[in-house]
């Protein structure tokens, strides 16, 4: 028994001693590196990392595996002598390296390196709307990008809504610029491109680019005027009248033809592009928007829809227009305006043609008798929703022209100068002036401002959303 216990105690004092032993080793230490240090590696170059085990200043030697720990499976490896390749189209700006010791699977660390990704910059954005016409389509969307080191590629696609996620890859479409397609049909059209670094993952979207696909212009109703001699102005003894408004005789010695409504906002936008008008949305009921009179439109505006809707039906322009400011889109604020009587396009009726055409052979205040009357034309009183209506719902005067009275004011060519006095042929009113003649007054104007007679005035810079215009051509 005794014996026993004496064997008991030595292994016990033999185990103690392995335990003491054990407690006295040095420390082991471990770390990790990589280099190069404090430096980004770029796409599809290399870092090569190393473990260092000690045991106090013993080197312990042991194999070790190497894993890359966000591997995002782009390519991106590290081999069993920790050299990291990172691949040309890696995303992630850091990575994060781990080794393990190969005999006692002993976690050694981990280390991370920076990746030089490059940063796609924007520069210029494609045009936010570019407006076409069927059967005249042209121009391009482009976009301006750059990133430092790298080459781009770009894809363009198409989508059915305003958004830059999704979309349908345009095949052939992979330059910094793309063609506007011809054979677009009417409508909305929406494009954006993605710029990608070359053979790379990193990439951006451009903002979406609306190509707006208008019809072909309406065609612009006209009616024949032919040529006579009436008198201009009103008699001293006529109500409400202005002393602007001396009466005169004047001839118009030529036939011309006078739109038939005022240039409604559809025809403006297909024309130009673009639909100035406050009334935009919200039509009376029943009544059809884009067939609402267009408003603010300056008087610069509407001699360059003159001339734009000329061009298209291959007509001699009758405007000359310099020193357009801005020098392109509107409102046009500024500009040097001369004229070609003679040629074959459309243009604002003079003073003298736009009284004649309204008249209609009348003698009276209104086209419709000595007093107005809410068939007149839409004015203040018959006019409680503030707001213009649809053309052509009032009857016409004599001569089949709508809405000379009332709805918008529409602009003509003279300037706003006293009568000359004595008989007129044909006048077109001063050379220089400080305001424009518009007339017809408008759905805001009280019922005497409706008179066939009352000359309005306003700045040719000017717009309000009662003033339209009246097309007229030879």
């Amino acid at each position: 028994m005794k014996n026993t216990i004496k064997l008991f105690g030595i292994i016990v004092m033999l185990l103690t001693g392995i335990t003491l032993i054990a407690c006295e080793k040095e420390p082991v230490e471990i770390s990790i590196s990589v280099s190069p240090s404090n430096a980004e590696v770029g796409l599809g170059k290399t870092a090569v990392f190393k473990a260092s085990i000690k045991e106090g200043s013993k080197i312990i030697s042991q194999d070790v595996t190497w894993s890359v720990l966000n591997n995002n499976n782009r390519g991106t490896s590290i081999n069993s002598k920790g050299v990291l390749t990172v691949a040309a189209n890696e995303n992630n700006s850091t990575l994060a390296v781990q080794a393990v010791a190969k005999i006692d699977k002993r976690l050694i660390g981990t280390a991370s390196v920076d990746i030089a990704v490059p940063v796609i910059t924007i520069n210029k954005q494609p045009a936010a709307t570019t407006s076409v016409i069927v059967g005249n389509i042209s121009g391009s969307l482009s976009v301006s990008a750059s990133a430092q080191g790298a080459t781009l590629s770009y894809q363009w696609y198409s989508n059915t809504t305003a958004s830059n996620t999704g979309g349908t890859v345009i095949n052939g479409a992979t330059g910094s610029s793309y063609t506007i397609p011809t054979t677009l049909t009417a409508g909305t059209h929406y494009y954006f491109v993605e710029i990608r670094v070359a053979g790379g993952a990193i990439s951006v979207r451009s903002n979406v680019a609306t190509v707006r696909v208008l019809p072909p212009p309406l065609p612009v109703e006209m009616v024949r005027i032919n040529p006579g001699t009436f008198t201009m102005g009103n008699p001293t003894n006529e109500a409400d009248r202005n002393s602007s408004e001396t009466q005169h005789q004047v001839t118009i010695s030529k036939s011309f033809y006078m739109g038939k409504y005022e240039v409604t906002q559809e025809q403006y936008r297909v024309v130009t592009g673009v639909n100035p008008s406050n009334f935009s949305s919200n039509p009376a009921a029943g009544e059809i928007q884009g067939r609402r009179p267009v408003e603010r439109v300056t008087w610069y505006d509407a001699v360059e829809f003159c001339n734009k809707l000329s061009e298209k039906e291959s007509l001699t322009p009758v405007y000359t227009i310099t020193g357009r400011t801005p020098t392109s889109g509107y409102p046009i604020t500024s500009a040097t305006v001369t004229v070609n009587w003679s040629a074959s396009g459309y243009r604002l009726p003079t003073e003298a043609e736009w009284e004649y055409a309204c008249r209609a052979g009348t003698t009276t205040a209104y086209n419709t008798g000595n007093t107005i009357s809410y068939n007149t034309g839409w004015y203040s009183s018959n006019n409680n929703s503030g707001r213009t209506h649809e053309v052509g719902l009032k009857p016409p005067n004599a001569w089949g022209l709508y809405d000379m009275h009332g709805n918008v004011w529409e602009w003509c060519w003279d300037w706003y100068v006293s009568y000359a006095i004595g008989a007129q042929t044909d006048p077109t009113g001063a050379a220089s002036g400080s305001y424009r003649v518009r007339r017809g007054g408008s759905w805001l104007s009280v019922g005497q401002d409706l008179r066939s007679e009352y000359r309005g005035s306003y700045g040719p810079y000017g717009r309000g959303n009662d003033l339209g215009f009246r097309l007229l051509r030879p």
